[in-house]
């Protein structure tokens, strides 16, 4: 970081033999460590979005249903944060499907001018595929 600075007035760090020591007496002392995100059971979590407190929907705070609304959509959907973060309030239905969009002024980190996202996508109802006293019906994200 700093050799690039020091180059601007004709020194060149990555030659000092000294400060080449020291660096790597520091990363002996203090080796990198990887973090690693905790494990976790997707039948774990989804077994608990259907027992309370997410489930009865009516008898369920506010706050436990959108955390409850929020995980479901963001795997029926398997969008990057920055797009869940960018979803409008705007909601159409079609059929049992919603219809999903992003805010106008949103602009996706792959996105370009000459390749434009999509501003709307469909998120797919459980409905036609799960009978109506199956368990999987509270896991839907419509």
């Amino acid at each position: 970081m700093l050799n690039s600075v020091f180059a601007l007035k004709g020194f060149d760090l990555s030659q000092d033999l000294v400060l080449r020591n020291l660096v790597r007496s520091v990363e002996r002392q203090a080796p990198s460590q990887s973090v690693r995100p905790p494990s976790w059971n997707l039948d774990v979590v989804l077994r608990a979005l259907s027992r309370p407190p997410f489930e009865r929907m009516n008898s369920a705070s506010f706050r436990n249903f959108i955390k409850k609304t929020l995980f479901l959509v963001s795997l029926a959907t398997a969008k990057r944060v920055s797009k869940l973060q960018a979803l409008s309030r705007r909601v159409a239905s079609q059929g049992e499907d919603l219809i999903l969009s992003y805010l106008p002024e949103f602009l996706a980190k792959t996105e370009r001018a000459f390749n434009r996202l999509s501003r709307e996508f469909r998120l797919k109802s459980l409905t036609p595929l799960v009978g109506p006293d199956d368990q999987e019906r509270l896991l839907c994200p419509v």
